[in-house]
């Protein structure tokens, strides 16, 4: 990751984001509560609005898709690799315990 900033940073100050845009408190109450300072709070808002990478790895998980016909799957890995698999065979796709 860029900066040194760790996945479970940036997830853990994306979750406090999602808290405080459900809590309908000012950002100074919000910050009380949570126990984190008010620059804090502005930098990582300020930081995970400006920058997709670290949305990204912070949500590197999986997410349910419906394939339709003739469509394929794509996934760009980092580093430039591209994986292609077609859709009209569902073993392929199918997830393993």
């Amino acid at each position: 990751m860029r900066s040194g900033v760790g996945v479970s940073k940036v997830t853990e100050w994306r979750q406090r984001m999602v808290r405080f845009r459900e809590s309908g408190v000012s950002v100074t109450a919000f910050c009380r509560a949570e126990r984190v300072s008010i620059p804090s709070f502005y930098h990582w808002q300020k930081k995970l609005a400006g920058s997709s990478v670290e949305a990204r790895d912070a949500d590197a998980g999986f997410v349910p898709v419906r394939l339709v016909t003739n469509s394929s799957i794509v996934v760009e890995l980092p580093g430039g690799t591209r994986l292609q698999i077609p859709a009209g065979d569902p073993q392929l796709v199918q997830a393993t315990p």
